[in-house]
């Protein structure tokens, strides 16, 4: 009998991330099991073997682990100790996407999507997972980052399972440039109408007519900084007009702009600018604002 414990750390529309802990009493295999979504689970901690049917795949932290909702599985501990996993639910829709570009049945499958029970993850993609996993923590972390996130590592687990087993990814019809543009033009305008708003990608994505998945690629690939990265910005481009055309509170300013506190909003600003709202309120004046305005297009692409 195993002794499951599980914490949900994030549930949204686009996907859903929970902490998983077993602590078996015995390391013979359970009686079967089956996920009710299909699942992505990343083991951090201890040693397990997954089972379906003749097939085995043992499980350790260099592994990443494809559930099919539904599918019948049992599960065995080679060693004592059992094991913690992170495990990410994605909308079927979008994940379907993601996975088409590397299983062709997934689209004529949608119960069965994942061809592959396991795949061998590298350290960047280990780091990248944890570090999620680690932000999920902070009460500072919105909805669009965390989504946007989960979607890079999702594309960077599957492109390494499947260039493993060297089935190269399907080429689709690239999107025509002006719809592109489109796209990026009409997020950029959703951006500056509601700057405060801390909308998720699906909510974005909903209002542009895209996938979220190929918006967030998109957006990237034709403006350089993420989604999230190019509303933070503007979010501090705002803030320096304001900290000297209002009188408004840091805490006022902060909350109208979409951080979460005032201390949010301070050590943001903070580490882009190297001085802090209270300190550039207190200092600038309206030509050093414009030199300072100017460094946001100037930033290195890891600080946009």
């Amino acid at each position: 009998m195993s002794h499951l414990h599980s914490h949900v750390c994030y549930c949204g529309s686009l996907v859903s991330i929970t902490d998983v802990r077993c602590r078996p009493s015995t390391g013979r295999p359970s009686g079967e099991e089956q996920t009710t979504a299909h699942e992505v689970v990343f083991p951090r901690a201890g040693v397990f073997v997954k089972h379906v049917g003749n097939q085995q795949a043992v499980a350790d932290s260099n592994h990443v682990l494809f559930f099919n909702a539904n599918e019948p599985y049992r599960v065995s501990h080679p060693m004592p100790g059992g094991d913690d996993c992170t495990s990410f639910t994605f909308q079927t829709e979008t994940l379907i996407e993601v996975l088409g570009a590397y299983e062709p049945m997934a689209r004529d499958q949608p119960g069965k999507p994942f061809g592959l029970t396991h795949g061998l993850i590298g350290p960047k993609i280990i780091i990248q997972q944890q570090e999620l996993r680690r932000r999920l923590g902070d009460a500072w972390i919105d909805a669009l980052e965390i989504e946007e996130s989960a979607l890079n590592l999702l594309y960077a687990v599957l492109r390494d399972a499947y260039r493993l087993r060297t089935i190269p990814p399907r080429q689709h019809r690239s999107d025509t440039l002006q719809l592109r543009q489109e796209w990026v033009e009409r997020v950029k305008l959703l951006m500056a109408k509601r700057p405060g708003a801390n909308l998720s990608l699906t909510e974005i994505a909903r209002a542009v007519h895209c996938s979220p998945f190929h918006l967030a690629r998109v957006f990237q690939a034709e403006v350089g900084p993420s989604i999230h990265q190019y509303h933070l910005r503007l979010r501090l481009a705002l803030a320096l007009e304001r900290l000297l055309d209002r009188p408004a509170s840091l805490t006022e300013l902060a909350l109208d702009l979409g951080f979460a506190s005032h201390s949010h909003f301070t050590a943001t600003f903070q580490r882009f600018f190297g001085i802090s709202p209270s300190g550039f309120r207190r200092a600038t004046s309206r030509s050093r604002l414009r030199e300072m305005s100017k460094i946001l297009k100037v930033l290195p692409r890891e600080m946009r």
